[in-house]
């Protein structure tokens, strides 16, 4: 692993578990459990700080590490067999978020068990083809957007459903850092799927996967039940292995084929043909010989 890669893996532990001290502290002291009101107090400050300057040193590194870099398609930044385990635990933690989701399902009544059944759907899509992803990128693949994309559409759907829930939530601290957190990850992952497409964002795509890792950590204590914890959790994973791959070496191109030179050669001798036949178009005959004027 690089030495960019390993600092940025201690910043993300770091900020994660000072975020999820202070978060800690943070409900037990301001958050009353019968209103759930939260009052702004000395620790929600130090949150408040702490997130900031995480913003602003993955935004400052993403502007000295990756300027300049290199870009390339996904399945030559994002590869290796660790992003493999962790896209692994990821499908393990989506599955089981899944399953609890189902739960749910199965005693709600009305409209409202669409969202816990659609949600369970797109975690088990998000989680299966992110690890289809990172098998196919380990074995040398381009990427497909198809693949990319599902994690996407998780993300969407899952800040949809977490608004609607906790929408009329008196206490805006509580519901601010799953909030920020789903938007950070949605635009990580978002512009992680471009570079299935030719679209790359080496240093906006760092900036939210490593903000987006540290509001996800910390969210999962304000989620409300095992199956959000599993998905908040699933996501920082996620994020965090994204982050790392960018600052690791790309994988190397193909070696170009021995055909190649035979082609360059029969494109070449075609070009030259194909200017043969211009010249010989261009070429005009002689005027016929004149014998009435040639004997004056």
């Amino acid at each position: 692993m690089q030495k960019n890669a390993r600092i940025f893996l201690g910043l993300l532990l770091v900020f994660s578990a000072l975020g999820l001290l202070l978060r800690r502290v943070e409900l037990n002291t301001c958050l009353d459990r019968s209103t759930m009101l939260m009052d702004f107090h000395p620790v929600s400050a130090l949150l408040l700080a702490l997130s900031v300057l995480a913003a602003a040193v993955f935004f400052l590194l993403g502007r000295t590490w990756l300027s300049g870099k290199e870009t390339a398609e996904y399945g030559r930044v994002f590869h290796g067999k660790g992003l493999l385990a962790a896209a692994a635990v990821v499908l393990l933690l989506m599955l089981a978020g899944s399953l609890l989701c189902l739960r749910s399902w199965k005693t709600a009544s009305g409209p409202e068990r669409l969202f816990p059944a659609i949600l369970a759907l797109l975690g088990v899509l998000a989680g299966a083809g992110w690890f289809t992803l990172a098998l196919e990128a380990l074995r040398g693949g381009k990427g497909r957007y198809s693949g990319a994309v599902l994690p996407v559409l998780f993300a969407a759907f899952f800040l949809v459903a977490f608004y609607k829930t906790y929408a009329h939530q008196p206490a805006l601290l509580y519901t601010l850092y799953p909030f920020l957190g789903l938007c950070c990850a949605l635009a990580a992952l978002h512009l992680a799927a471009g570079f299935t497409v030719g679209k790359y964002r080496a240093r906006w795509t760092f900036f939210f996967s490593g903000l987006g890792t540290v509001l996800c950590a910390v969210s999962i204590l304000s989620a409300p039940d095992t199956a959000h914890k599993l998905f908040f959790a699933a996501l920082t994973l996620m994020l965090a292995a994204q982050g790392v791959c960018l600052l690791q070496p790309h994988r190397p191109l193909p070696p170009a084929k021995e055909t190649d030179g035979y082609a360059e050669k029969a494109e070449t001798e075609s070009e030259e043909a194909k200017a043969e036949g211009k010249a010989a178009s261009d070429w005009t005959a002689p005027e016929p010989w004149d014998e009435e004027n040639s004997k004056e």
